[in-house]
């Protein structure tokens, strides 16, 4: 499985929802504010960089077409399907790495000493975004083998052929 071997942070923090409150809340005309939005961590707005978005070795590959967060298992049940497929012949290229620890406290566990273990490394998608590319498979093949892949991601992807 695929893990950082160093991180900036030992351990993320989650990002709390951005809330105003009312100091008075006696008065019965004070209704409280607009909540404010929650960023959603599988949401990340923004652009997508232009390296991201284009084949680099290959000649097709699997494109995101949403956002999407998911750990390092499903991306690697899909290189082995995928693999498995292709057999020897040409190259698979991974373009996504977790970078984002998850961590959990084991269960039955009491409440205090600190934050849990890592659990999983996780990481997230943008639409546009390209996940594996195939280097010197035949492009039926390599179609067949992003079927078997895509199924085993959570997020909804498709085929792309450089032209």
């Amino acid at each position: 499985m695929l893990s950082p071997k160093k991180t900036k942070f030992r351990k993320f923090h989650r990002r709390l929802p951005s809330v105003r409150h009312r100091k008075s809340k006696k008065l019965a005309w004070h209704k409280p504010a607009k909540l404010g939005s929650r960023r959603t961590n599988h949401e990340i707005r923004g652009p997508l960089q232009v390296e991201k978005r284009r084949l680099v070795f290959g000649d097709c590959g699997i494109r995101a077409t949403q956002f999407g967060r998911f750990n390092m298992r499903c991306v690697e049940a899909a290189r082995r399907a995928m693999r498995r497929y292709v057999q020897r012949t040409g190259r698979i290229y991974i373009r996504v790495f977790p970078q984002i620890g998850m961590s959990a406290k084991p269960l039955e566990m009491r409440m205090g000493k600190g934050k849990g273990p890592h659990k999983e490394w996780i990481l997230f998608t943008k639409p546009g975004q390209v996940l594996f590319e195939f280097v010197g498979v035949p492009l039926q093949t390599a179609e067949a083998a992003s079927v078997l892949g895509r199924a085993k991601l959570p997020i909804e992807s498709q085929f792309i052929i450089k032209r």
